[in-house]
């Protein structure tokens, strides 16, 4: 239902690069770690949860970012995680939404995913959007402030 926009061939090939450059960067597989499962390292004294993607596939989703922070979710920077988190963890626990707060949800939504996305107003479609936002948005706070990161689900 949604689209899944991907970065420039240049960020791409950024990114790859800085993957396949890394110590945890498994050649035979092509993954962030043990592939599918990750694993749990230490890194710079933190204990970080790589992810275990296929980094063909992970390094060219927009909103994708590196487990141990090589590189971050495209086009959406620090302030807009922490905005986009103030919003929405509120309007989660929402019964109902303004116009305005729909409105902001979809603004929100369309910076994550990089492109616009189709408008509902389907109660069940909209709380999905929240959780999706939600869980991408603490995944990424996570990834800046170096914490254990979750998997990510973009296998």
């Amino acid at each position: 239902m949604w689209n899944i926009p991907i970065v420039p061939p240049a960020i791409f090939n950024e990114r790859i690069a800085k993957c396949k450059s890394c110590k945890f960067f498994k050649k035979e597989t092509g993954s962030c770690g043990t592939l599918i499962t990750g694993q749990t390292v230490s890194h710079y004294r933190n204990k970080i949860r790589l992810c275990g993607c296929v980094m063909k596939w992970k390094a060219k989703y927009r909103f994708s970012s590196c487990p141990i922070g090589q590189w971050s979710a495209f086009g959406v920077s620090n302030k807009d995680i922490h905005d986009i988190r103030q919003f929405i963890v509120p309007l989660s626990k929402k019964e109902s939404l303004s116009p305005e707060d729909q409105k902001q949800l979809w603004s929100y939504f369309d910076k994550i995913t990089g492109t616009i996305n189709p408008r509902t107003t389907c109660p069940p479609c909209v709380k999905s959007v929240i959780t999706d936002i939600l869980k991408e948005v603490n995944r990424l706070q996570m990834v800046d402030e170096g914490v254990v990161s979750q998997p990510n689900e973009t296998k």
